[in-house]
């Protein structure tokens, strides 16, 4: 009896070990930024954020914008569609707009089994009519690190109220 109740501690110990590992594994590399459409038109923007994780796993947010007011949310139980305030597409707009350097580095902090990661991507037409994606990263353990640019459009994204 107690050979088995041993064999049976030793087994779970290295199982939780194993999933530790493998979840580690998983959650230290770079996130893919999400993909998102550009509309047609001159100053046509969109902008894709995803948030992720958290220690129940099922705090999905996915929310696409884009310059003609459209909105479409996937909370991972439902999908849905609407349309922004004015103001507040004028106000995203000129976050997007602005020419500033989007460049950015990030990491999402690997590690952190219980943290939140935010991916951010913006596709915007440049004034010369190019088209450009810019995207970054980032977890709850390193939000500090975030490009200035990307959290502060990341937080009114996070804290737009659609009232339809």
């Amino acid at each position: 009896m107690r050979y088995t109740a041993v064999v049976s501690s030793v087994f779970l110990t290295v199982f939780l070990v194993a999933t530790a590992v493998a979840q580690n594994a998983v959650s230290s590399g770079k996130p893919e930024p999400p993909a998102v459409d550009l509309p047609k038109g001159d100053n046509a923007w969109a902008v894709r954020l995803v948030r992720s994780g958290g220690l129940s796993g099922n705090s999905l947010r996915d929310i696409t914008i884009s310059s003609t007011g459209e909105v479409a949310i996937d909370s991972g139980r439902e999908k849905r569609q609407s349309s922004l305030a004015p103001d507040i597409l004028k106000t995203l707009g000129e976050l997007i707009l602005t020419p500033k350097d989007f460049n950015a580095q990030t990491e999402a902090g690997g590690g952190c089994f219980d943290c939140y990661i935010t991916s951010i991507t913006i596709r915007r037409r440049e004034t010369n009519g190019k088209d450009r994606k810019y995207s970054a990263s980032w977890g709850s353990a390193t939000a500090g690190k975030a490009p200035p640019y990307f959290a502060q459009i990341a937080a009114l994204i996070l804290n737009i109220e659609l009232g339809d």
